[in-house]
Formats: C-alpha cells, sequence, structure tokens
C-alpha cells in the first residue's frame, strides 16, 4: 500500500523504542506501528564509552575521524549516555537525531512511502504492525478542515466554535437561539448548547465525523487548540479529536523559537501564520484582518468599534446568530488563505522534497541531515 506520511511520533517502550507512522492512503488512513526499534548515535572509535551496543562501521565524520554507531533500547539512555560523553569532553554524532526520523531518513522516506506486511482494519482506520516500509513516489489528496473558536476575553470560557471544509460548515454556539434570525448564513448550520461541556462534545463528534487529514486555523495550535484542550481538561471531557479515538494534546513552547506543537493523531495541524512565513511569505502584520485583506480582499464580518472583545461579548448575548457568522467567516477566510497562497501544497511539497514533517516551523538544518 502506497501512502503520504502525514506525521510521525516515537516513545521508549517495554521492548525498545516504538514508533508510530500516521499516513493517508487513497484508500483509508493508515496507522504503522513498529516495535523493537533501536536509538543510535555515532562516538570517535577512539572514545570510551560505558553504555549502549557498540558496532564498528566503516563510517566517518566530516572531519574525515572513524566513528562507531552505538545502539540503545531506549531513547532516554541515549541521553544519558550522549551527556556523559559531553561531560568529559567527547564528541557525539547525529544524538539529537529523534528515532522516528533517523527510521526514515535511512529509508530515504520524505512524503509518500510504500507499506506491505499484514494489515487490519477498525473503524476506517488500516492499521500495520512492523511492516516493511521503503521510499515510494506520489501525492495523496488530503482533506482539510478549518477550525476556529470565540472566547469571553484571551481567558475566558468558550463562546462558540466553528468548522468549515469545502463541503461543510458548522458554527456551534453556547447558549439559546434567537427568535428573530439575521444572519447571512443557514440557522440550521448553527447548533447552539447549554453549556461549555456540549460545546466541546459536539465540537469532537463532528471532528471525527468530517475526519480531515489537516486541521488548519490562525494561531491554531497556540490559541485555539491550546485553550480546547484546556477547556476539556477543566471539564473532564475526552480531548479526543484524532483518528482511532486517539486523544490530542498541546506541547507547550519554550521560546519564540521553539514554538507550542500539536499533536492529533492521525491529522496534521497547520497554522496559517507559521505555514505562510515559511512559505517566504512577508507581512507588514500577520493578524487574519490584515493578510486576508491583502490577499483575499476582503475581511472578518465584525464591527470596527475598536474594542473587539466587547464587541463579540455583545454579539453572543445580544445576536448569538451574528456570532455565529462572524465566526464561521474567520474559517472561511483562512481556507481561502490556504487555497490562494498554496498554503497546503507548499508543504506537501517541502515534505517530499526535504524529509521535514508538515507541521514541521523552520528546520533548515533538519532538512540537511535528512
Amino acid at each position: 500500500m502506497d501512502a503520504f506520511l502525514l506525521s510521525r511520533e516515537w516513545r521508549d517502550g517495554p521492548d525498545g523504542v516504538e514508533i508510530v507512522l500516521w499516513c493517508r492512503a487513497p484508500e483509508a488512513p493508515v496507522r504503522v506501528r513498529l516495535t523493537g526499534q533501536e536509538a543510535v548515535m555515532f562516538v570517535p572509535r577512539g572514545a570510551l564509552t560505558h553504555a549502549g551496543r557498540r558496532v564498528s562501521r566503516p563510517l566517518e565524520s566530516l572531519d574525515g575521524e572513524p566513528v562507531d554507531a552505538l545502539y540503545f533500547r531506549a531513547q532516554r539512555r541515549l541521553v544519558e549516555e550522549r551527556q556523559r560523553l559531553e561531560d568529559t569532553r567527547v564528541r557525539t554524532f547525529e544524538a539529537d537525531v529523534k528515532p522516528a526520523e533517523r527510521f526514515l531518513m535511512e529509508r530515504f522516506v520524505t512524503g509518500a512511502l510504500r507499506i506491505e506486511g499484514e494489515a487490519t482494519e477498525r473503524a476506517g482506520v488500516v492499521f500495520f504492525e512492523n511492516p516493511r516500509v521503503q521510499r515510494a513516489e506520489g501525492v495523496v489528496p488530503l482533506s482539510v478542515l478549518a477550525l476556529d473558536i470565540e472566547t469571553d476575553g484571551l481567558t475566558g470560557p468558550l463562546l462558540s466554535v466553528a468548522l468549515a471544509s469545502r463541503d461543510f460548515q458548522r458554527v456551534i454556539v453556547r447558549g439559546a437561539s434567537p427568535a428573530a434570525w439575521n444572519a447571512g448564513l443557514a440557522r440550521e448550520d448553527v447548533v447552539f448548547v447549554h453549556d461549555e461541556r456540549q460545546l466541546l462534545e459536539r465540537m469532537c463528534a463532528d471532528i471525527v465525523a468530517q475526519d480531515p487529514d489537516v486541521l488548519c486555523g490562525w494561531n491554531v495550535t497556540e490559541f485555539d487548540l491550546t485553550m480546547l484542550e484546556a477547556r476539556a481538561r477543566a471539564l473532564q471531557v475526552p480531548f479526543a479529536i484524532g483518528r482511532a479515538g486517539e486523544r490530542a494534546r498541546v506541547l507547550p513552547g519554550s521560546s519564540r523559537s521553539r514554538p507550542s506543537t500539536a499533536r492529533v493523531p492521525g491529522r496534521v495541524v497547520l497554522d496559517g501564520i507559521a505555514t505562510l512565513k515559511s512559505a517566504t511569505f512577508s507581512f507588514e502584520l500577520y493578524t487574519l484582518e490584515y493578510v486576508a485583506q491583502e490577499l483575499l480582499g476582503r475581511g472578518k464580518k465584525i464591527a470596527h468599534t475598536g474594542d473587539p472583545v466587547a464587541e463579540i461579548r455583545r454579539m453572543h448575548a445580544e445576536e448569538p446568530d451574528r456570532l455565529a457568522e462572524y465566526n464561521l467567516e474567520d474559517c472561511r477566510l483562512t481556507l481561502d488563505i490556504f487555497d490562494a497562497a498554496g498554503l497546503l501544497s507548499f508543504a506537501m511539497e517541502r515534505a517530499r522534497l526535504t524529509g521535514l514533517a508538515l507541521d514541521r516551523q523552520g528546520g533548515s538544518v533538519a532538512a540537511f541531515d535528512h
């Protein structure tokens, strides 16, 4: 089966390093699980090591120095030995290459891959356990769903969530439906719920039902998904928007150069701002309003009162149908910007040429290593 690589993850397991590859084949989503893998780094042949399985290889450093491979059954053991060696001023090589990245690099897999082995199918997902994986060519079309949330301020509770693709649109609003409907979208595209719990549950159900390969948005990881995960945790609602019933999570960033990362099993999260910058677009501002006006010639559906938070609160209280329309238009703007700028095609082509993950921000050094 040929497929396009969506994401890669690894963890230390009881029998070695475990690698999970999520892919998209023309027939269905695919989950590949590889167990019993080893982490590896390289050390100078004359270096004294205290851990790992050492194997002599006909390899040299860029300086022409012969090196040996040092294998570990757990990535954490590699990190411990690397630190010990560096503390004694012994150089290590490729110790920062993660197990999943190395697995793909050694097989020259970038975008497409061929999977050979016994498969099982459950809930629309094809599962492989320890198959043969090799490089392939070709591109599989990926489905896209835009996500946008509205909150009461930057830290307040959720007011609404909008989801949109080219053939689907839905807004879920906390509160009651208004007696008069004045918004420019169909009433049947808006669902009103009693509280945040119901809003989160309906959103998760809609994402799972639409089953997108790509979730996109504007500052979607740092704000939307971070807020959704926090509210789901606070209300004890499973944040199960991944495939095969798996839960999503956001790994907090440590700085502007190391931003937060969204992990949604079976799906890729593409942020509009980060993807535009990676595609070398340059704007004076990267707000959705500014970029939309520059690329599309239109902007947000909100009164310019000078206080957007107050206006969102007012719409939620007085005109929830207008809030739904505003929320949905943010999704449409994001979709149209992705199309106008060719951002998904860019991300897929970059992955195919460099081996970088679809959602990777920056990564020129990692691309060179690959």
